[in-house]
C-alpha cells in the first residue's frame, strides 16, 4: 500500500523441527514499488481584467490579459484503494511536467468574436521534498504569466470571459507511466479546469467631443 524499496527478511527456528538449526536470509533493495495512480486537484484560478482604472475594471477585445489567480494543480500519488503512497517524494518522485500542452478554450458560445490563448508560462513544481505523496505544479501569474485574447469579430455587447483549461494526460504522467486517473479505472484521463472567470470584454469606447466655434 505504499511505495519504495523493500529489504525482506525471512527466518526460522529448529529448521524442520529435527536438527534445531535456525536459518536466516535476507534480501535487500526488492522493488521500486511504484504508485497505483495520481489524483489531481486546482486551485480555482481567476483571471483579471488588463484596465483595472475606476470603479468597473474592464478588458477590451483585442487586449491580452491574465491570471489574478494563476492555475496551480496539486497532484497526489495514490495506491489502489485511493490513499496517499506517502513515500512518493525526494528520488522518488517521478513526475516533472511542464504542462507544455496546455489549452485553453472559449466557453461563451458566440461567434462574434475570436479567442486565443497562450501557455506561456514557466511551470514551478513544490512540495515534492516532504514525502508525503503530494506536490504541485504551479504557473506564473500576472504579464508573466499564460495570456488569454480575444479578438473583435463583429460588434457585441459587453461580455463576460469564461474559458475552460484542458491539461492533457501525457502531462500528468510521470516517467514510469503512473498517470492521472479520475475514477481508477486504469484509463489515463486529462484534467479540465471549467469555467474560468473574472475578466469583463468590451468590444471598445466611444468618445464624444464637443464642436465650439467662434461666431
Amino acid at each position: 500500500d505504499n511505495v519504495g524499496i523493500l529489504d525482506l527478511n525471512a527466518s526460522t527456528s529448529n529448521y524442520l523441527g529435527v536438527t534445531g538449526a535456525n536459518i536466516e536470509g535476507t534480501l535487500s533493495n526488492v522493488g521500486r514499488f511504484i504508485p497505483d495512480h495520481f489524483g489531481v486537484t486546482d486551485n480555482s484560478p481567476v483571471l483579471q481584467n488588463a484596465c483595472s482604472a475606476g470603479t468597473a475594471p474592464f478588458t477590451y477585445m483585442d487586449q491580452p490579459f491574465y491570471f489574478a489567480t494563476p492555475p496551480v494543480l496539486t497532484i497526489t500519488a495514490l495506491n489502489s484503494n485511493g490513499q496517499p503512497t506517502s513515500n512518493y517524494g525526494g528520488n522518488f518522485w517521478k513526475l516533472n511536467s511542464t504542462l507544455s500542452a496546455r489549452t485553453y478554450a472559449d466557453q461563451t458560445g458566440s461567434t462574434n468574436h475570436g479567442f486565443a490563448g497562450s501557455a506561456l508560462s514557466a511551470v514551478t513544481q513544490n512540495g515534492t521534498a516532504n514525502y508525503d505523496g503530494s506536490g504541485t505544479l504551479a504557473t506564473a501569474g500576472g504579464t508573466s504569466g499564460d495570456a488569454l485574447l480575444y479578438s473583435r469579430i463583429k460588434a457585441e455587447a459587453p461580455f463576460a470571459a469564461d474559458v475552460n483549461l484542458n491539461i492533457p494526460a501525457a502531462d500528468l504522467t510521470d516517467t514510469d507511466g503512473v498517470c492521472y486517473d479520475a475514477n481508477n479505472d486504469g484509463v489515463c484521463d486529462a484534467y479540465l479546469i471549467q469555467h474560468i472567470g473574472g475578466a469583463s470584454l468590451r468590444f471598445g469606447r466611444l468618445t464624444i467631443g464637443k464642436e465650439v466655434r467662434n461666431a
